[in-house]
């Protein structure tokens, strides 16, 4: 929303100025639904959301409607349509992301034999959609130890699964969890003494940020984040971030030291960039009063090296509908994050990208 203010204080992105429409929809199927028909109603020509289970039961309605939809978010099968796509998520599935992961922690094997590899996630889309890639651990060079599935919300004690999935003895182990789930699993790992025990902990992409930290505080020493977007701390490298950081502070009256603020705030900022650069692609091509959804998706689909500033440039296509797949690991050392990685592919043979 800051960005859309933003560019319309700054006179419009490119000179285009936007109706930026809200909706509550709290990550719920029914309420999302409601929220996407809305949007058509009022002339909407591009969507941005943020969970997985709507985007499944919405994505035949998308393409239906021709409405595209931008997401932070990663695919699962259930989002994939035949061609046209319509669905436009930053990373390239959460089977693939794990599996990025996977392959990276093999390739960084200081012993000779593989590493043994487990996960923790919680009952979600996202979460099940993670464990399809301990199906292919052989073809990654890992071994895959197991799973445990924690609740959705409301977890209180996982220590049984901890306990469960550390007796295998795994190297690391690779969790995919958000807000109060993750914050059990945080603490619980913390009471057990799981990393003194030899195991290194991950999360998955967008989940132990800065607000985040706040919360857990040293609890997170030592966990190591995917993260596929630059982070406030680098704001020197990237005059994209000074800008998204001085319109926070502008419209929220926030900083990076706010117990509000996360990064994840860059890549809603980094994702209405690429909705505003589709639009101006669209115009370009088809003239402001014939301007649609469908539009939009074709110069979506046809972006070409678009550099916001905030993650690698973005291609992409119909074969290749992911606007920021690139992956970094982060460390948290004494509550801040230290880049520890260059940027690596997500696992590209796993990407669920097929006509159905």
């Amino acid at each position: 929303m800051d960005f859309f203010k933003h560019a319309n204080d700054q006179g419009g992105y490119h000179g285009i100025k936007f109706d930026a429409l809200w909706e509550e929809g709290q990550g719920l199927v029914p309420k999302e639904m409601t929220a996407h028909r809305r949007f058509k109603d009022r002339g909407a020509v591009v969507e941005l959301a943020f969970s997985s289970s709507p985007m499944e039961a919405l994505a035949p309605q998308q393409q239906k409607d021709e409405l595209p939809l931008l997401g932070v978010n990663a695919y699962t099968d259930l989002m994939v349509t035949k061609p046209p796509i319509y669905t436009f998520l930053c990373l390239t599935s959460w089977s693939a992301t794990a599996a990025g992961f996977m392959k990276w922690a093999k390739d960084n094997q200081k012993e000779t034999r593989p590493p043994r590899i487990g996960m923790i996630f919680y009952d979600h889309a996202s979460g099940w959609a993670t464990l399809e890639a301990g199906k292919h651990a052989d073809a990654i060079g890992i071994e895959f130890v197991g799973k445990e599935v924690v609740p959705f919300m409301g977890a209180i004690d996982t220590s049984v699964e901890w306990l469960r999935l550390t007796g295998k003895k795994p190297d690391w182990v690779y969790v995919c969890a958000y807000a109060s789930s993750l914050v059990t699993l945080i603490k619980d790992a913390t009471r057990l003494e799981v990393q003194k025990k030899g195991v290194k902990l991950v999360a998955s992409p967008l989940t132990i940020l800065e607000n985040f930290i706040a919360i857990v505080g040293a609890d997170a020493d030592g966990w190591y984040v995917i993260h596929n977007m630059m982070i406030a701390a680098e704001e020197a490298k990237s005059p994209a971030i000074k800008e998204a950081l001085g319109a926070m502070k502008k419209y929220r009256g926030w900083t990076p030291q706010s117990p509000e603020f996360s990064s994840l705030y860059l890549s809603g900022w980094a994702m209405s960039l690429v909705a505003a650069e589709g639009v101006r692609l669209a115009v370009e091509k088809v003239g402001y009063e014939n301007l649609t959804g469908r539009a939009v998706r074709d110069a979506l689909a046809s972006m070409k090296g678009f550099d916001s500033g905030l993650f690698p440039p973005t291609t992409m296509s119909d074969d290749w509908p992911y606007w920021a797949p690139y992956l970094r690991m982060l460390e948290i050392r004494q509550g801040k994050h230290a880049v520890t990685t260059d940027w690596f592919d997500s696992y590209l043979p796993l990407v669920p990208i097929r006509p159905k």
